[in-house]
């Protein structure tokens, strides 16, 4: 009986010390940090269907895409990332987290005559106002998809500098996109449909899909600051190899992004 509770005792300090490393082990492997970002984006927009795009107005929604692309740019955007990272081994760190992501483009509509048609949803859908202003009449259509991103990356370190301040890193990943918002944002400028300048449409013509996918490759440098705190510079580079419109028109966003933040080590150094 003696003998029975010294093995017990001994099986059960093992065990408490088999944990206590196991959980030091994984601390010293998992890090967490916040980044904000600023985002450059842009999309593939084109269309196969022969369909009007307007009753009475005849214009396929094939010809259109095709007609606007000439207008279209990139936009810039704000956001903020929330990270985990798991330090797999010496040339191998996993990255995910929560990351809110706004991309689209921006569509120009210039030199806007008295009675020429606007976007449906800005004040009677023509313009209406006939006052000649200090410049040429236009509207910016911002296009938003705005996503909680979960993104997983593979980063792979490359090189550490001789003082042991720096690591370099390249990677790649993909992410799931969930939709959180998608509208215009109209602009007018040097006019105003119904004594308004600004008009946010939800009715977009791009019938967005509840969720997304992103490719994404990206290059990391990290920066060591005192015992387990890391500042970090990251470029990613993201496409969406899948259409996030289900409407007769396809959108293919891209987009490039440059997050700054910082890492903070659960295990700190002693």
């Amino acid at each position: 009986m003696k003998q029975l509770l010294i093995y017990s005792l001994l099986a059960i300090s093992s065990l408490r010390v088999f944990g206590q490393d196991a959980e030091k082990g994984i601390k010293d492997k998992l890090s967490w940090g916040f980044s904000a970002h600023v985002t450059m984006s842009g999309a593939n927009n084109s269309s196969t269907s022969n369909d009007l795009v307007r009753q009475g107005y005849p214009l396929t929604f094939k010809n259109y895409a095709d007609s606007v692309q000439r207008n279209e740019s990139m936009r810039l955007t704000l956001g903020g990332s929330l990270w985990l990272l798991y330090q797999m081994n010496k040339k191998i760190k996993l990255q995910t987290g929560l990351t809110y992501l706004d991309v689209g483009f921006t569509r120009t509509q210039d030199n806007i005559k008295f009675r020429d048609l606007l976007f449906p949803g800005i004040g009677p859908g023509y313009v209406s106002d006939n006052s000649q202003g200090s410049g040429t009449k236009r509207v910016e259509y911002q296009y938003r998809y705005q996503y909680l991103q979960i993104p997983l990356m593979i980063n792979y370190h490359l090189h550490r500098s001789r003082d042991l301040s720096f690591n370099y890193y390249i990677g790649a990943g993909l992410a799931a996109n969930v939709l959180v918002n998608h509208d215009i944002k109209a602009e007018l400028f040097n006019f105003t449909a119904d004594g308004e300048s600004v008009f946010n449409i939800d009715s977009t013509g791009y019938e967005p899909s509840p969720v997304g996918l992103s490719m994404l490759v990206t290059a990391k440098v990290e920066y060591k600051y005192g015992k387990g705190i890391l500042f970090f510079a990251q470029p990613v580079f993201g496409i969406s190899p899948l259409s996030v419109s289900t409407s007769r028109i396809s959108s293919y966003p891209y987009y490039v992004q440059l997050n700054a933040g910082f890492i903070y080590l659960l295990q700190r150094e002693q």
